[in-house]
């Protein structure tokens, strides 16, 4: 359905199509120049932005024209300015390339991450970091979720899978003394094979043993890496079976949906006496 609002220019009612004006803007880096450079600064002569704006003075003079045509710019005694509608339209267009910005930087992982379970607002990852494998950081995702956990004494953590050197960080934690406390979820298949893997066998003695930590099986397949510690929250998705893309961050609305998640899926699994 095409969005559209009313306006009205001079005398005339208009109903301005919504994607259209998008185009319009689009197709033209001077048209977009102009608005924010009147954002910016209100009462400017022609000539002051002919000056400003890099372009030829023939293709600002008909910028300026088609702007004030569409009713973006209105000309005083002292100079152009924004019409409240002109003032409306360029903030919008630059909310929309903002947030586009950010669902292209995040692509990687929005892409992969399941949408049955993340319901986040993509804006709240403006300020995210990213990580993502590549033939040369094969395990980028792996060293990140280390790094995040080496120092947390408190940790909720979820994974599809059981990776050698994630065991044994935790591991080596416990046998040095520190106190690690919070809660780890594993999936049933992952579990099952670590569990009859003879080189597991001691580790998971270890794990077991410790009375800070909580182990619980989800009955399937976890569907996305989670990691939440104090100072951060940690989101890992795959791609074709692998770990892909990572997002770290701390902002509010994804610490509050990486804990309800992690309920949502801590109350469907089983302690280790129950398997």
């Amino acid at each position: 359905m095409t969005s559209r609002f009313n306006v009205t220019i001079g005398q005339a009612h208009v109903m301005v199509d919504a994607m259209e004006t998008v185009k319009f803007l689009s197709q033209s880096e001077t048209r977009v120049t102009v608005l924010r450079l009147l954002q910016s600064e209100d009462h400017l002569s022609r000539s002051t932005i002919e000056a400003r704006v890099d372009a030829s003075r023939r293709t600002v003079i008909r910028t300026v024209r088609t702007l004030s045509d569409r009713g973006y710019l209105t000309e005083t005694e002292t100079g152009y300015r924004l019409t409240p509608f002109g003032a409306f339209v360029i903030a919008s267009y630059e909310e929309l390339a903002d947030d586009l910005s950010i669902a292209q930087r995040m692509a990687p992982f929005l892409a992969h991450v399941p949408s049955e379970w993340f319901d986040v607002d993509p804006t709240v990852l403006a300020d995210a970091e990213l990580v993502t494998a590549t033939e040369e950081s094969p395990y980028a995702l792996i060293d990140r979720t280390l790094e995040l956990r080496d120092a947390a004494s408190r940790l909720q953590h979820m994974s599809p899978i059981i990776e050698r050197r994630s065991v044994d960080q935790m591991v080596d934690r416990l046998k040095s003394g520190e106190t690690i406390r919070g809660t780890v979820v594993i999936g049933a298949d992952a579990w099952s094979a670590a569990r009859d893997e003879k080189r597991y066998r001691v580790t998971n003695e270890v794990l077991q043993a410790a009375e800070q930590l909580e182990f619980r099986v989800y009955p399937d397949r976890v569907p996305f890496m989670l990691c939440v510690t104090g100072d951060a929250v940690s989101v890992g998705v795959a791609k074709g079976g692998r770990p892909y893309a990572q997002i770290v961050s701390d902002h509010p609305t994804l610490r509050a949906w990486a804990t309800a998640t992690f309920d949502r899926i801590l109350d469907r699994t089983l302690g280790l006496a129950e398997i």
